[in-house]
């Protein structure tokens, strides 16, 4: 009896030895092997609702093994799977230590979350045929679907996210079953009878994208969101003064002032030019009475040198008869004078008082003939006076009537061309009537560009292109670890029509890390 239990007690006495050397073997080679510095890569992976809210995250942390040994992570997940190997983790107090051998290709393995800040916040309303739905209630329905997605930075998220990170969205249709109406703001790629419409939003920016396409069955395939980091010196790869900018800015407004006073000043122009082509008008009503009223003084001209005319050749004759008139007055006053000459001898033979009658007699006749002789004469030489003024007269009136047809003549020219100074005027305040307009379209267009100088400057700030400083990564799941990159790779589930018409959603979440990855190019 005693022999037995004395064999037991060397056993177990061997058992603690080996025990202890055991123990001191691994404390030494822990002591000799410690943690081998991580360099790690973080994708995160986040399943989306239909309305854009978040159902669940993964992180994928992939870490360089180039020698076997452990490796030191840190974290907090809801679950750990080993996506590369058997290996266990050891957890403590946010601890991950991973006791791995080398491997070229590194380790891989998922942790599971059940919630976290995004870059970006994302919301998706779906309408058919202009009725808000829910996608999964109108999947494999016919009619005119409309997706509004909207995106802006989250205001909860990590200032390194929120600060750095640009939003890219590809968002894939069928072209066999949709017809795409409007798809404002996307870039869009075919391959095969897929058309992908994708988005891009920029680090601190919001965005909200519309697309309307008519559809047979209404089914979709994920909306895929990828978020990076945005290097804006590498973007652009040039250092941009923005005192530049602004001087830019300052000169284009300044372009718009000068431009704004120059309709002003047109507008004024046409105003003046309107008032010129008032007054040309007056001008041509003018001419045109002064033309009527140089025609009736050139008809009444012509018309009285007519009548002119006709006395002056009446005058004419007037004076021929008055001289011969004249003529046989002297024949008649010669036979008269002769005949009293005769006479006188024979009165004396008549009693002297008889005698002194009758010369007494032909005395007044004789100085009656002689006052008639100058009358006539008088009467003569006036007609015939008269005769030579008409004469000139009419030819004057002539002259006058002539002048007026000359006048008439440049009256019709000078009505002619006020009428087309008028008309060029008017056509004038027509063509600089619509100059105010033109200049408005022209500063509509420099008040653009200045405010995409303004705009460009905003973004030149807000991205800091001359800042040149450098951030390192900011781990997703803990603060005390810095990934050597970190990306976001966000899906919505896929919508699929069944047989009896009812929706299949596809959880992303369920997929392996392969298979996810796999899908990203699809």
């Amino acid at each position: 009896m005693k022999k037995p239990i004395a064999c037991f007690l060397t056993v177990m006495l061997l058992i603690s030895v080996f025990s202890l050397s055991a123990s001191a073997s691994d404390t030494e080679s822990t002591a000799s092997n410690p943690n081998i510095t991580v360099v790690k890569d973080e994708t995160v992976y986040a399943d989306l609702k239909m309305d854009g809210s978040i159902s669940g995250i993964t992180v994928v942390n992939r870490i360089d093994t180039p020698e076997s040994g452990s490796y030191l992570d840190y974290g907090v997940y809801d679950s750990i799977t080993n996506l590369s190997g058997s290996e266990t983790p050891v957890l403590a107090d946010g601890r991950i230590s991973w006791q791995l051998p080398a491997r070229d290709k590194g380790f891989y393995y998922q942790g599971k979350l059940t919630e976290g800040e995004l870059p970006f916040a994302f919301r998706i309303t779906y309408r058919l045929n202009g009725q808000k739905a829910k996608p999964e209630d109108i999947v494999g329905k016919e009619g005119r679907i409309e997706i509004t997605l909207k995106v802006q930075p989250n205001a909860e998220a990590k200032a390194y996210y929120r600060e750095n990170y640009l939003c890219q969205v590809q968002l894939p249709l069928d072209l066999d079953e949709n017809t795409v109406l409007s798809s404002s703001g996307a870039s869009a790629m075919i391959s095969g009878k897929t058309l992908t419409l994708a988005y891009m939003v920029l680090p601190q920016k919001s965005a909200q994208y519309t697309v309307v396409y008519d559809t047979e069955k209404f089914q979709m395939a994920s909306m895929t969101m990828t978020c990076s980091y945005f290097d804006s010196s590498n973007f652009l790869n040039f250092n941009m003064d923005t005192g530049s900018i602004t001087q830019m800015s300052r000169g284009a407004g300044q372009i718009v002032s000068g431009t704004e006073k120059l309709k002003a000043g047109l507008i004024e122009l046409n105003k003046g030019i309107a008032g010129i082509a008032l007054g040309s008008a007056q001008l041509q009503q003018g001419t045109g009475a002064m033309r009527q009223g140089l025609e009736q003084y050139s008809a009444g001209a012509s018309s009285l040198a007519a009548q002119f005319k006709q006395i002056s050749s009446g005058t004419v004759q007037l004076s021929q008869k008055g001289q011969e008139l004249a003529a046989q007055y002297t024949n008649l006053s010669s036979g008269i004078t002769a005949m009293m000459d005769q006479l006188t001898p024979l009165l004396n033979s008549l009693p002297a008082e008889q005698r002194q009658a009758y010369l007494q007699q032909i005395g007044t006749m004789k100085a009656q003939l002689s006052q008639y002789g100058t009358g006539l004469s008088s009467y003569t030489t006036g007609v015939a006076q008269s005769a030579q003024g008409i004469t000139e007269f009419s030819a004057g009136l002539d002259q006058f009537a002539q002048q007026g047809a000359e006048l008439k003549t440049g009256a019709v020219a000078l009505a002619n061309s006020t009428a087309a100074i008028t008309d060029g005027f008017n056509q004038l305040v027509s063509s600089s009537a619509v100059l105010p307009d033109q200049v408005q379209k022209l500063i509509d267009g420099q008040k653009q560009f200045k405010n995409g100088i303004d705009e460009a400057s905003g973004l030149l700030e807000t991205l800091s292109f001359a800042s040149g400083n450098e951030t390192k990564p900011v781990s997703f799941v803990s603060s005390q670890i810095s990934p050597r990159s970190i990306q976001f790779v966000i899906r919505t589930p896929d919508l699929k029509a069944a047989a009896d018409e009812k929706a299949t959603v596809t959880e992303p979440g369920r997929l392996s890390f392969w298979e996810r990855f796999i899908h990203l190019f699809r």
